[in-house]
């Protein structure tokens, strides 16, 4: 490291380029770089020597500048005043002057860092933005991941709560029938004994029906189930429900009400209209829906362009019949298929 010190950077420049050599090799003329345009078809071998010369001088002369001593011109030993915009490196007042920067346009170092620092924050401020953003939407996709996540188990634990009932019930059924024969042979012990046989048998299958409670159990199971299930619903999609629209926890019903929901923000969500969409689509066909509106004031159904931005006021691309009040109403917006 002390020797590199003792050599100027010219020693570590390549005359042409005027830079430090990354790559170094041994051409057949004895030069680093074919200054004499001397060609040679054999194979340049590397320099590792120079090589390893010139990465100790960068480093020295990094620490150098990490350390505040201040750097000066290798070639003049002047102060690095300038800064050439064109070979875009601060040279000092005598390389200015020089062959190498002559006509160039120079600044003062101070102003060029200033510009420099101008620039980076110009181009800092829309990529802060754009990582803001993207935070927004991972954060987004969490919410919406774990919120699926947790209506998916409440669903299947309200499937599993309902075996488990199912399962408690059938074996309540077996031992409340096995309790009623103990109490009949109880009460009938002279009865029993004059018909047991002189050598014991094979217990009877008769004294419990196990066909009554094994025949079909799975069906009548998966019966009982329907019960608690919706037939062909209409899937609606929390992602596109507006904050004042609360969703059942099925998804197969939707309410209006004045507090906000706590459905984590999506960009496909309705902000303008209280609206919610179907999960699935169409794009043809003939297609009709029953909905149970109970006791409703107020109700509106129709169909939107899947294309049909939802934070907006446009409803050009929107149809849908609504009742408000015994006041029946149907409203087309140019809706194409």
């Amino acid at each position: 490291m002390a020797a590199t010190n003792l050599l100027s950077e010219e020693e570590f420049s390549c005359p042409v380029c005027c830079d430090i050599f990354r790559d170094p090799v041994v051409l057949s003329c004895s030069h680093k770089c074919p200054v004499c345009r001397k060609r040679s078809s054999k194979s340049d071998p590397p320099c590792n020597a120079l090589k390893n010369l010139c990465e100790a001088f960068l480093e020295s002369r990094s620490q150098g500048a990490s350390a505040g001593i201040e750097v000066l011109c290798s070639l003049h030993k002047e102060k690095l005043k300038l800064f050439c915009l064109e070979d875009q490196q601060p040279v000092c007042v005598v390389c200015h002057l020089s062959k190498a920067h002559k006509n160039h346009n120079c600044c003062p170092v101070d102003e060029a860092l200033c510009d420099f620092k101008n620039k980076l924050k110009t181009s800092l401020g829309p990529l802060q933005q754009n990582l803001k953003v993207l935070e927004e939407v991972k954060q987004t996709c969490d919410e919406t991941a774990q919120h699926t996540e947790r209506q998916i188990k409440e669903e299947f634990e309200k499937l599993h709560q309902f075996l488990r009932d199912e399962e408690s019930a059938r074996i309540a059924a077996l031992k409340e029938e096995e309790e009623n024969l103990q109490k009949e042979m109880e009460a009938e012990d002279i009865l029993f004994l004059q018909h047991t046989p002189k050598e014991p048998e094979k217990v009877s299958a008769a004294l419990i029906n196990v066909a009554k409670r094994l025949s079909n159990l799975k069906f009548r199971v998966w019966e009982n189930m329907q019960k608690i299930l919706q037939y062909t619903p209409v899937t609606l999609d929390p992602n596109t429900a507006h904050p004042h629209l609360h969703l059942s926890d099925d998804l197969t019903t939707v309410e209006r009400r004045p507090q906000t929901s706590l459905l984590p923000d999506h960009p496909q969500r309705f902000e303008v209209y209280p609206c919610v969409l179907g999960s699935e689509g169409f794009n043809s066909g003939t297609h009709c829906w029953d909905v149970d509106v109970g006791g409703s004031e107020y109700w509106a159904l129709g169909v939107i362009r899947e294309s049909e931005s939802r934070k907006g006021s446009s409803k050009t691309s929107l149809w849908f019949a609504e009742h408000v009040v015994s006041v029946h109403c149907m409203c087309k917006m140019l809706y194409n298929l």
